[in-house]
């Protein structure tokens, strides 16, 4: 995929039960990006963290305002770029594809 960069936007509730769904649609970008399993893997781990701490940190004082979390995801040449948003938190995560 070399010089070609691909946008990927995805919104959802901020609920852990919508973190696996969306985690999916991440790993398939990773997997059209000729990113390894092992890389895949680690895409998937990170993802799900930093959703989880997102929604901690943004609606940690009050659950019942959860809204939803954007997520914005670049893929170019061999990096893939992740920023998750939620109610003024933002998240960016990094990966390298592995040689």
């Amino acid at each position: 995929m070399k010089n070609e960069q691909k946008l990927f936007k995805l919104s959802f509730p901020a609920k852990g039960a919508y973190i696996s769904p969306a985690r999916m649609a991440i790993s398939s970008l990773a997997a059209q990006a000729d990113f390894s399993v092992q890389d895949i893997q680690e895409i998937k781990k990170m993802f799900s963290e930093a959703c989880r701490s997102a929604i901690e940190q943004a609606y940690a004082h009050h659950p019942e305002k959860r809204q939803s979390l954007n997520v914005e995801c670049s893929v170019e040449d061999s990096r893939m770029n992740i920023a998750i948003h939620a109610k003024g938190v933002k998240i960016d995560l990094q990966k390298e594809r592995s040689a």
